[in-house]
């Protein structure tokens, strides 16, 4: 009996160690292929292939530890490329930000002296014609204005931006109570309001009204009658030079701060396991 339960445990523990050794084959295995998925910039396929290892051989504990600091290499080299290629693009997209800034010019706000605002320089503010008017303030933020003039008061509080084929944005709605609606009778009887939206409200608005091209855009205002006009050629082109400004502009902020992100990522990384930090060529 004694000699049973012996060879018992002598069989027992040649299977564990069997065992053992095909975990830690299978180990080195996936660790090996991610090497190479990593000296082919496959970051994807590396980092898929560490991530296995504790999955199939969960006894592997050393190649378990190798991959973990592997996949820090994976990570610092990703991130390298990445900044390198956001600096490769940066500077084009910056360019062409300043080029598109330069259609605009900064007035002071006759509203409030101290309040720089830009708008196009084409833009015809002086025109004693309904139409819609786009600003920007230094810090960014965009204002659309919608404006009437008439012999009879609209009391209008929203405009609706209408394409031809039957899409459409609205403005926010502004109560004439708001700072931001304002309604006066010029000397010669002539009506004028004008209507003041902001903010992330009005995103799809301009959007709709720089992103039409060459098609023809009606503008309708919510009042106690209705009222409605045709954008004309020359405000379209104001906006789709906004509208380029405005995306080109966010796009390169979130850019530059994913860049920072980046940034963060490889500097702990490299502190915290003394990496080197050349960029993947």
């Amino acid at each position: 009996m004694k000699l049973i339960h012996t060879s018992l445990f002598y069989l027992l523990t040649l299977l564990l160690f069997m065992g053992c050794n095909a975990s830690h084959r299978e180990a080195m295995e996936l660790y090996t292929r991610a090497e190479q998925a990593l000296s082919h910039k496959d970051y994807n396929r590396a980092q898929q292939l560490l991530d296995s290892i504790p999955i199939v051989a969960p006894q592997a504990t050393s190649y378990i530890r190798r991959g973990i600091e592997l996949n820090q290499r994976v990570i610092l080299e990703r991130n390298l490329g990445n900044i390198a290629y956001i600096d490769s693009i940066l500077p084009e997209m910056r360019a062409q930000e300043q080029a598109l800034r330069s259609a605009f010019i900064a007035i002071q706000n006759p509203e409030y002296h101290d309040d720089t605002i830009y708008i196009h320089r084409d833009a015809d503010h002086t025109a004693f014609r309904s139409h819609l008017r786009i600003e920007m303030t230094a810090t960014g933020e965009v204002r659309l204005h919608s404006v009437y003039y008439g012999k009879e008061a609209l009391n209008h509080t929203s405009a609706k931006i209408e394409h031809p084929d039957g899409t459409y944005a609205l403005t926010p709605t502004i109560p004439y109570d708001s700072a931001q609606n304002h309604r006066f009778v010029l000397p010669d009887g002539t009506h004028c309001e004008m209507v003041c939206y902001r903010n992330y409200e009005i995103r799809p608005v301009i959007e709709a009204l720089g992103s039409g091209g060459n098609k023809t855009i009606k503008i309708l205002y919510a009042g106690d009658r209705p009222y409605s006009y045709i954008l004309s050629e020359s405000d379209r082109e104001i906006f789709k030079t906004f509208y380029q400004y405005i995306f080109l502009h966010h796009t390169i902020d979130r850019i530059e701060k994913n860049r920072e992100y980046l940034q963060r990522s490889v500097d702990l990384i490299t502190s915290r396991h003394n990496l080197p930090t050349n960029t993947p060529e």
